[in-house]
């Protein structure tokens, strides 16, 4: 039976970082220690997705491999994953398509990300954009914290660091799917090397 495996980059597990999938293509691998007495989805074993979406349930494409397993050697399993004894690598396809019909536009934005210059120019000048009515400017991360109007991140004290979560967040948003263009402004936003602290469709709120 066919299934799929995402791992790290490398071609190593998620979990250990020591099971390197790629250095078994066209190979059985076979489970040292295998729980054969639970037949719980989780446990000792080789995790597989059953499609790609259920890959994609637990780990991050950064390589995908397709596999086959025998249903013999099946240990446990769910909706979505199979736990197997041994396995079989057959071979690497491209990551993107661990990311759905989708998949290449997501791999590009991915691959955008390294070249922004992520709060390189924050407390400079930021012209209006084209999108927004007005622009106001806060001069300090606390102050840029307390405008993006999250109580939690301020009494956590850590500004920038949230920020930064909040920048991670936005970037997941456009990838799970733009709604209405809002994510793509605030994207732009962080490509000029700000931090868009708010935007409620007409004052853009930056620093």
């Amino acid at each position: 039976m066919s299934a799929w495996k995402y791992t790290k980059q490398d071609g190593t597990d998620h979990r250990t970082g020591t099971v390197n999938y790629r250095d078994h293509i066209g190979a059985e691998m076979v489970h040292p220690r295998p729980n054969t007495l639970s037949k719980d989805a989780c446990g000792e074993g080789y995790h597989l997705g059953k499609t790609l979406k259920g890959a994609g349930m637990y780990a991050a494409p950064g390589a995908v491999f397709k596999c086959t397993y025998r249903r013999a050697d099946v240990l446990g399993e769910d909706e979505y994953k199979v736990r197997v004894s041994r396995l079989k690598v057959i071979e690497e396809v491209p990551a993107w398509k661990g990311y759905g019909p989708r998949g290449k536009q997501v791999q590009a934005f991915i691959d955008s990300l390294a070249s922004i210059p992520w709060f390189a120019h924050v407390g400079e000048p930021y012209d209006c954009p084209s999108w927004a009515e007005s622009v106001e400017q806060v001069d300090s991360w606390n102050a840029a914290w307390d405008a993006a109007g999250d109580a939690a991140g301020d009494a956590a004290g850590n500004a920038a660091g949230n920020a930064a979560g909040n920048a991670a967040w936005d970037a997941a948003e456009i990838m799970g799917g733009i709604k209405d263009g809002y994510f793509s402004k605030l994207m732009e936003v962080y490509r000029a090397g700000h931090y868009p602290c708010s935007f409620d469709g007409k004052k853009l709120v930056v620093y």
